[in-house]
């Protein structure tokens, strides 16, 4: 296995793993939601119908198996932000630093506020659910706290 795999394996798992942990001690402390995998496994399930526009995805019954698929997706896509990570530090001739971890963290806004929220029929930036910016800040704390988790994770491997 090259080195840059393990090193994206450890990068994106690390990450990942400490971006939930922030985030269930930040939902502990603002007694918020925890994050839906079950609707976002949904979502991925429905693309082998077709379905990635899906505005309907709220009203639609559950599927077997549907939270485990959206825990797996949020690890998959948390490991190939940890290689597009490695890959932008190679680009530019750079080593990891907190402000470049917090600014690719900042940057990976784009997928969920611009493409995932609107897909799974949360609107732009999700501004169709129920309480918006509540789940913006949600967001923006768990891809921040990912970009932090990027930093840490290198400095300890």
């Amino acid at each position: 296995m090259s080195n840059f795999l393990v090193c994206t394996l450890i990068l994106g798992i690390g990450a990942t793993v400490f971006s939930d942990l922030w985030q269930w001690a930040f939902l502990r402390i603002t007694e918020g939601k925890a994050p839906n995998w079950s609707s976002v496994g949904r979502w991925v399930l429905g693309f082998r119908e077709g379905r990635v526009m899906d505005p309907d995805l709220g009203t639609r019954p559950a599927l077997p198996g549907e939270n485990a698929v959206g825990w797996v997706f949020h690890y998959i896509v948390g490991i190939g932000y940890g290689g597009l990570y490695l890959a932008c530090l190679a680009l530019f001739g750079a080593g990891p630093t907190l402000g470049n971890a917090l600014l690719f963290g900042a940057i990976t806004l784009a997928a969920p506020m611009l493409f995932m929220k609107p897909c799974m029929g949360g609107g732009l930036f999700g501004m169709r659910a129920a309480k918006p910016w509540r789940g913006a800040l949600k967001t923006v704390s768990a891809h921040l706290s990912f970009g932090l988790g990027l930093w840490i994770v290198a400095l300890l491997t």
